[in-house]
């Protein structure tokens, strides 16, 4: 299926990625998709070979077992990432956790601990780089569909993830699955 990329924040969708029913294609996010425009109208990115081409921010959805989903995303530790990321709001910082859920926000898929053993809000983006056997997926803040035993009681109206008093956009939750494994040996 292609899709629109927010289509996996949806109600309907996002439990089938969350039950491991359909996930990312194998083509990166990254870039959208281009698409032959018909129509003679200014509105295209780029022209090819005499045809006009539309950039659209979409991504392919399967239940197509394929490689790159069983590829584990390459992590730093916590303090690693602190000292060495590229990222100025982690370099030389510590991670903050949420006003109204017990998840540290991790702003890049590249700024992942590799030693945080509790729950990660995490971007949408995300999911292009998910490996099942990695990561467990607890919930998306968008529909609602997390846990309320990871939720800070004084925000019960809000899924929308808050930090510093700030609505931050969509999240996916996400831990360890090793880790998880060893909490609960």
């Amino acid at each position: 299926m292609i899709s629109n990329k927010n289509c996996v924040t949806f109600k309907e969708v996002f439990p089938l990625i969350m039950g491991n029913k359909i996930w990312s294609g194998r083509e990166k996010w990254a870039g959208g998709m281009w698409f032959f425009t018909s129509d003679n109208s200014d509105d295209y990115d780029k022209e090819f070979e005499g045809k006009k081409y539309k950039n659209v921010p979409s991504i392919w959805i399967t239940n197509t077992d394929h490689g790159r989903r069983h590829q584990p995303i390459p992590l730093m530790t916590m303090e690693d990432n602190i000292k060495f990321s590229k990222h100025k709001e982690i370099r030389n910082n510590d991670y903050k956790e949420y006003d109204n859920y017990d998840a540290l926000e991790v702003p890049h898929v590249d700024a992942i601990p590799s030693d945080y053993s509790g729950l990660m809000g995490v971007p949408i983006s995300y999911l292009d780089k998910h490996c099942p056997e990695q990561f467990g997926i607890i919930g998306c803040s968008d529909n609602g569909l997390v846990d309320s035993k990871y939720k800070k009681p004084h925000f019960k109206r809000h899924n929308e993830p808050y930090l510093d008093g700030k609505k931050v956009y969509k999240r996916i939750f996400i831990k360890h699955k090793e880790q998880d494994n060893e909490n609960n040996a």
